[in-house]
């Protein structure tokens, strides 16, 4: 299975490199009897400054969902869907890319075009995809997910950013019924209380990919240019100063 897994990988990644956000591909065969895969070395992925910082300020957050709309966007023209967004897999450059955001793990990633370029059909009872926390609701009710469903989790993702936490984490569910339970709480749960807190463009992100159809092309433009708005109205632009340039701030009168 796992071999399966990065043999797919690998595919994918020959067909993403000329995608500006995705790690260089060096190698990939067998390598002792085992399938071995060797990428760009990159720096830290989210999941990591998360440990440190515990959330992002709003001009990171912003900046991060700019990014990763054209990342997303110049994958989705090359006719693949990610399916596993989520801060693990969005790591940082090193060297003179220490600014760019890259998207990692194409595992299980997949094409939604066949190789006549028709888009794949609508189906059900399909197997849950990607991550508890991070996956889309189709995801969670066994539908085949498409590119809206990889806005939706970035959209968890952003969120997530910045409030630290998701209303559906850290609750007493089984293993056998978290997935379900976690659907569920998603399907029912207002965007105005999910976003509480936050500016009104990340409502306006979630309205917008929830509008969607299983087919539809997203208009990255109005997407990109809602969280331009978004750090425009906190007087900030897109230069690059992330929360972890700027020295740790640590209170040590506790």
């Amino acid at each position: 299975k796992d071999k399966v897994s990065l043999a797919n990988e690998a595919f994918l990644f020959l067909k993403l490199q000329d995608v500006k956000r995705i790690p260089r591909l060096y190698w990939a065969g067998i390598y002792e009897k085992s399938y071995a895969m060797v990428t760009e070395l990159m720096g830290k992925d989210f999941g990591s400054y998360l440990k440190i910082y515990n959330s992002f300020s709003l001009k990171t957050t912003f900046m991060i969902g700019i990014q990763m709309l054209e990342c997303i966007e110049q994958i989705h023209s090359k006719g693949i869907i990610h399916r596993d967004i989520k801060p693990e897999n969005i790591m940082i450059g090193k060297g003179e890319n220490k600014d760019t955001l890259y998207l990692v793990d194409f595992g299980i990633s997949k094409a939604f075009l066949d190789k006549d370029g028709n888009h794949i059909q609508f189906r059900e009872n399909k197997n849950f995809v990607g991550t508890t926390r991070f996956a889309s609701i189709a995801a969670h009710e066994g539908k085949e997910v498409c590119r809206k469903d990889d806005l939706e989790s970035l959209g968890y993702v952003l969120i997530y950013l910045l409030k630290g936490a998701l209303p559906w984490q850290n609750l007493n569910f089984s293993n056998s019924h978290k997935a379900a339970k976690v659907g569920n709480m998603k399907r029912i749960i207002i965007l105005e209380e999910l976003c509480k807190g936050l500016p009104n463009e990340f409502q306006k992100f979630m309205e917008y990919q929830k509008r969607m159809k299983f087919t539809d092309s997203p208009n990255m433009i109005y997407l990109k240019e809602l969280l331009f708005h978004g750090l425009k109205s906190i007087n900030e632009e897109m230069d690059n100063v992330w929360d972890w340039a700027a020295p740790l701030k640590i209170d040590v009168s506790k």
